[in-house]
């Protein structure tokens, strides 16, 4: 196996060509013992197997095998659909004729001949998953294996990611649309060949035109390439020699498409030039992932801008056609759109008048219900509702300042109830679950301090539980909040003995378990074991292990530079959490 090769590395690989003839012979050979043995088709009427027979089903012409038996013998790799020609055909034409431990055995080969030439650090699995159903395999993971593939031969070449997106796009197509795989009347899937499928032109400028060199290709390039994808129809595809079209292929060729290009989007794979990104003050540091929703929405509303226009319109004219900045619209200094942003994009009713929206008033009947399904949608996701009632913060409902006060609370209280001691499940956090259940920050201090966003000053509670934890006084909830703070008394708080005399040693007991599961294994694998659901709303599913810990304690010294009050934390998480950034902090509030 090589090692991990990344982009813009060179790539040294020398395969074994010799044992690779060999095992080309040996897959060979047994197929035609297999095709033989499963008497398929009249083929054991003549008791034997054409060349040309055989070969087809392999994908391949026998003139094919002797350029490729010649291609080995002088130590060249085979081209880049070599092996998933071979391995598709026999699962198209072979698969259903033939018993499992055959086909099993064919596998075994053709997994030994791809280990054999394309030395990659991925197994037979991912090979299999990125040809059957290239749209599931994730990105990175794509760029490895076409290196081994394509640029295995050579004794040096700088990889492209511009490159990697274009080959991947082409073999989405080639996975769906396997007459292509013997590149009949030049119908191949190359660079020229999808262009002219999504373009009428040979090569469109700045899209299928990858070299080995890097070169960055930008957002509005890749929002035109989706909308076109999206304008495809059967009559486009038959028109250009793919017979097999159908309905169904056709939207599974673009939901692939469309998720090739998200992917590569969210990846942001130019460091120093990402797509996706936040600047400025903000309190928790997001991955890109986390923006993902907001890039949907701006490919929906350029893609319903555009058919309006019937042509791919630039962001300047998005930006111009909405009259309004939304923060999707930015997506290297990306924000979620605030309610009234949402007003104006959709309309609101002010006293007895209805006022149209942007949307409406822009887009016609299909464009206009495209735009604004896709906002419901994106409001449902976010969270984006009216402003609290007077009394509160005017931020009450900020995004970062809802995930900073979850994370901490949960924390601080280790996710269990401040009255009936029960836990909060991971559950309540998630966005689209019945009120009931979701959960509420509740001010300790009740109407006298609803304005305070400090997390000193509240606490976690589920929906059905509120108005219960609003009925006790300020003093009891502080008190209860002290004992949980303070890890070095196991005793149980009277308050609790009283309230569920049956019931409270267990609840306690819960407690303390989770006390000592997080001094055990840490900040990072207490969420993910108790709150699973917090860890993907706040901080995604793609960060680096380990370092969960490191973005709380980058929460909470963004927070504090923000110039709010400490968190109160029990000890042991105060010495982890704030007890490594306390010198920045001094510094910090010592500057100002």
């Amino acid at each position: 196996m090589g090692c991990i090769i990344r982009p813009g590395d060179e790539v040294k690989i020398l395969p074994d060509f010799t044992k690779a003839s060999i095992l080309f012979d040996e897959l060979r050979d047994y197929v035609e013992e297999v095709i033989i043995r499963a008497d398929i088709e009249i083929l054991t009427r003549i008791g034997t197997i054409l060349d040309e027979t055989l070969y087809s089903y392999m994908g391949l012409k026998a003139s094919q095998f002797r350029t490729m038996k010649y291609r080995l013998n002088k130590k060249n790799l085979p081209s880049l659909y070599f092996i998933p020609r071979v391995y598709l055909n026999l699962y198209d034409k072979l698969r259903p004729y033939v018993s499992d431990k055959d086909w099993k055995t064919i596998e075994c080969k053709i997994n030994e001949l791809y280990s054999v030439l394309f030395r990659s650090n991925l197994g037979f699995s991912d090979f299999k998953s990125l040809y059957l159903n290239p749209q599931i395999v994730d990105f990175s993971k794509f760029k490895e294996l076409f290196r081994s593939f394509k640029y295995g031969q050579r004794s040096s070449h700088i990889v492209s990611q511009k490159r990697f997106l274009i080959d991947k796009l082409e073999l989405s197509f080639f996975s769906i649309f396997l007459e292509f795989r013997e590149g009949k009347r030049s119908l191949t899937t190359t660079d020229r060949h999808l262009s002219n499928l999504l373009f009428d032109k040979a090569y469109r400028t700045n899209i299928f035109t990858a070299t080995e060199k890097e070169e960055r290709i930008n957002l509005p390039t890749l929002l035109a390439l989706i909308y076109r994808i999206d304008c495809l129809t059967l009559l486009d595809l038959k028109s250009k020699g793919v017979n097999s079209a159908n309905l169904h292929k056709l939207e599974r060729l673009k939901d692939n498409f469309r998720a090739i290009i998200e992917d590569f989007i969210v990846s942001n794979p130019y460091i120093d030039s990402p797509y996706i990104g936040k600047w400025g003050e903000t309190i928790i540091e997001r991955e890109p992932e986390f923006y993902r929703p907001e890039l949907e929405l701006l490919i929906e509303f350029y893609i319903a801008f555009s058919n309006q226009k019937g042509r791919e319109i630039s962001l300047e004219e998005l930006k111009n056609e909405l009259g309004i900045n939304p923060g999707f619209l930015n997506l290297h200094d990306v924000s979620i759109i605030t309610w009234n942003t949402f007003l104006k994009l959709v309309g609101e009713f002010k006293g007895n008048y209805y006022f149209l929206g942007i949307l409406h008033k822009s887009l016609t009947c299909k464009n206009y219900k495209r735009t604004s399904q896709a906002l419901r949608i994106y409001r449902n996701d976010r969270e984006i509702n009216p402003p609290k009632e007077s009394g509160y913060h005017e931020n009450w409902n900020d995004r970062d300042l809802k995930d900073f006060h979850i994370v901490i609370l949960l924390l601080r209280d280790l996710g269990h109830d401040i009255r009936n001691l029960q836990p909060i499940d991971s559950s309540s956090f998630l966005r689209q679950l019945n009120n009931k259940y979701k959960f509420r920050r509740h001010h300790i201090f009740k109407e006298s301090d609803r304005k305070s966003l400090d997390p000193n000053k509240l606490a976690l509670v589920i929906q059905a539980y509120h108005y219960a934890l609003e009925s006790l006084d300020t003093s009891t909830v502080n008190d209860l909040i002290s004992k949980r703070l303070n890890w070095n008394d196991n005793s149980c708080p009277q308050f609790y003995k009283e309230l569920f005399p049956d019931d409270w040693n267990d609840l306690w007991q819960e407690i303390i378990e989770r006390r000592d599961y997080l001094k055990q294994r840490g900040v990072e694998e207490f969420l993910k074991k108790y709150y699973p659901d917090v860890v993907t709303r706040v901080f995604g599913n793609r960060f680096v292990k380990g370092s969960l810990e490191t973005k709380v304690r980058n929460m909470i010294y963004n927070w504090i530079k923000l110039g709010n009050p400490i968190p109160n934390l029990p000890d042991y998480l105060d010495n982890i959490l704030i007890g490594p950034i306390q010198q920045k902090i001094t510094n910090y509030l010592g500057n100002l």
